[in-house]
């Protein structure tokens, strides 16, 4: 082999590791966005939340467009309907393979990853229906709202937090200048941890279903001493994985954490409504690409500025 065949076979064998280390740095970047959103309740979307599902949410609430909010509930119940067909399907396959001849012969895993894999299914489509239903109830923007107030309050960091509201209804309530961008953020503009993980509830609930089921299905073949089979099958894994994956990377991305994408439909909203942002005695202006909070004068002739 020459060195340019060498070279290739080297490219290729360290794709894999680029791209584990690239998820992993943006996977951090991301905690620490949403950390800062919302306090230790962001524990709870990383590991229960769609990532997908806050970006929507989070559009929702950052442009206030009515139209935008009744296209989310007939995406959620679209959505809803595909997770429960295929999580119907999932369930009939796990339940076929606790009949198999040889799987007494196999380790407990397999049937224990089958048996959860059955239970998630039928969960995900139990989640699934009710949530259709829940959502086909909304006849208007308004009672669309994402941002569900007893929800946000439960997973909220602080309890005593002020409840989430429309932006044209906030009312500074810091004495410092220093938290009214954050303060204006979280009530106005970030979606409920309890919401996203309740939307994203059947979509989680199937992706774990299939990943048990992927999981048994290895453990069953390793251990019914079906070498070859067991060969293609984690070839085949890897292979299908590891090009789904390269092909993800391969796609242009938002860049943006999930701060920044709030900070900036936050700062859309304040450049146009100059007239709601006067009423908390506050002027806004953007510098070198940030917003800027300046305290209108009244106290002596002093004015204070926050740029966060």
């Amino acid at each position: 082999m020459d060195f340019a065949g060498v070279m290739m076979v080297g490219a290729v064998c360290l794709l894999p590791v680029f791209a584990c280390f690239n998820q992993i740095a943006r996977h951090t970047l991301r905690a620490h966005s949403l950390g800062r959103l919302h306090g230790p309740s962001a524990s709870l979307l990383l590991g229960f939340g769609s990532k997908t599902t806050w970006c929507i949410q989070s559009r929702v609430l950052g442009r206030l467009d009515d139209d935008d909010a009744m296209a989310f509930t007939r995406f959620v119940q679209d959505e809803c309907t595909m997770v429960a067909v295929a999580a119907a399907i999932v369930a009939q396959i796990s339940v076929t393979a606790l009949s198999l001849d040889a799987l007494s012969q196999a380790h407990w895993a397999a049937k224990g990853f089958f048996a959860y894999s059955l239970a998630s299914s039928l969960t995900a489509v139990y989640f699934s229906t009710t949530q259709r239903r829940d959502m086909s109830r909304f006849l208007n923007a308004k009672e669309a709202y994402i941002n569900n107030p007893n929800l946000a309050s439960f997973f909220s960091a602080d309890r005593h937090r002020d409840p989430p509201c429309d932006p044209s209804d906030y009312v500074p309530q810091q004495p410092s200048m220093h938290d009214l961008k954050l303060s204006l953020m979280r009530q106005c503009f970030v979606p409920s941890v309890g919401s996203v993980i309740t939307l994203s509830a059947p979509q989680m609930l199937l992706k774990s279903s299939l990943s048990a089921l992927l999981v048994a299905v290895g453990v069953y073949f390793g251990y019914n001493a079906i070498e070859n089979v067991f060969v293609v099958y984690i070839v085949s894994l890897v292979f299908c994985g590891a090009v789904y994956s390269l092909t993800r990377e391969i796609q242009t991305r938002d860049g943006r954490t999930p701060f920044m994408i709030v900070e900036g439909y936050m700062t859309d909203w304040v450049l146009d409504n100059p007239t709601i942002v006067q009423r908390w005695n506050v002027t806004a202006s953007l510098v070198d690409g940030k917003l800027e909070f300046t305290e209108s004068l009244g106290n002596g002739g002093q004015e204070r500025t926050d740029v966060v």
